[in-house]
C-alpha cells in the first residue's frame, strides 16, 4: 500500500530529463516523493537524505549537485476542469497573480509551518515559494 489513509493521491507528469529516463526504462508507474518527512523540510544535501530517510526509504537516487534552495513541488488540484493551487512552489512562484483591481503596496507573511509570503504592487500579487 501506498499511501493508506490518505482521501487523496497526487501524479506527476516527468519534468527532468532524468524523470523521463527513468520512465522509458521501466516502463511502469513509479512511486516517488520528497525526500522529507512529515512537517519536515526537504533534505538539501545525500547525507542528510539517507540520515533522515534510512527507515522509510527503499531505494536513493543520489546526485553531486548542490541544493542552493529548498523548492517543494506545486500542489495543483483541479475541480471542475479548472486548476487550483493548493500550494505555490516550483513552477509557479515567484510569477506574480494578476488581481482584478490596484492593491495597495503589502507584505503578508505566514506564520509557522507551511507557509509563504505576498508582496503586492499595482494588480499584481508576487507570492513566495511554499516555505
Amino acid at each position: 500500500m501506498v499511501a493508506p489513509g490518505l482521501k487523496y493521491l497526487g501524479v506527476m507528469l516527468p519534468y527532468t530529463p532524468l524523470h523521463h529516463l527513468l520512465l522509458a526504462e521501466t516502463g511502469l508507474p513509479l512511486v516517488m516523493t520528497s525526500g522529507n518527512l512529515t512537517e519536515e523540510p526537504i533534505a538539501k544535501d545525500n547525507d542528510e537524505a539517507t540520515r533522515r530517510l534510512h527507515g522509510i526509504a527503499d531505494y536513493f537516487l543520489l546526485h553531486n549537485r548542490d541544493i542552493h534552495s529548498r523548492y517543494d513541488d506545486s500542489v495543483v488540484m483541479v475541480e471542475t476542469d479548472k486548476p487550483i493551487v493548493l500550494r505555490r512552489a516550483r513552477s509557479y512562484a515567484p510569477y506574480p497573480v494578476h488581481l482584478p483591481f490596484r492593491a495597495r503596496q503589502v507584505l503578508a507573511c505566514g506564520a509557522e509551518l507551511k507557509n509563504t509570503f505576498c508582496l503586492t504592487r499595482d494588480n499584481h500579487a508576487f507570492l513566495g515559494q511554499h516555505i
